[in-house]
């Protein structure tokens, strides 16, 4: 098939905050991919239209950062994506909107999850793949969170 090439285009993308922490294991025979698959993750992100109509996309996620984390990692990331629109004058609002809540939200995820598995590529465990994310309901469960006005 033909490369079509999106309207939305990414400008840059910058680590604003990490964290991390290698929690030793007890046991020597672990199955890391196991361990890796009990993590509690949590994403979250906040569109937002800055000066000169740059949209952006702020994100992190977080990787077994509770109380007592599991042995092995414990991560926070977070990042911003910087994105403009080609031909922007001819573009709706409401157009933009849905580009940045579906491609920009996306994109953002995947930036990170690079961030992620390069940098744990180094870690005593290996690298850490984040797994694939479910972005519809992603995106609804922030929407309803939005408009109920809950912090988030």
């Amino acid at each position: 098939m033909k490369f079509v090439k999106s309207q939305l285009e990414l400008i840059d993308f910058f680590i604003i905050n990490t964290k991390y922490k290698f929690v030793d294991a007890i046991e020597n025979n672990i199955d890391v991919r196991k361990l890796f698959s009990e993590y509690e993750m949590d994403i979250d992100f906040m569109p937002k239209i800055r000066e000169n109509n740059q949209y952006f996309v702020y994100i992190k996620i977080s990787i077994n950062e509770i109380e007592n984390p599991l042995p092995g990692y414990s991560l926070f990331v977070e990042g911003v994506c910087i994105f403009n629109f080609n031909d922007d004058e001819a573009i709706e609002e409401k157009i933009k909107a849905e580009y940045i809540w579906s491609s920009g939200i996306s994109i953002a995820i995947n930036n990170l999850r690079n961030y992620i598995s390069t940098q744990t590529s180094y870690f005593p465990f290996g690298k850490f793949n984040l797994p694939a994310v479910d972005l519809t309901s992603l995106i609804n469960e922030k929407k309803i969170l939005m408009e109920s006005n809950k912090p988030v």
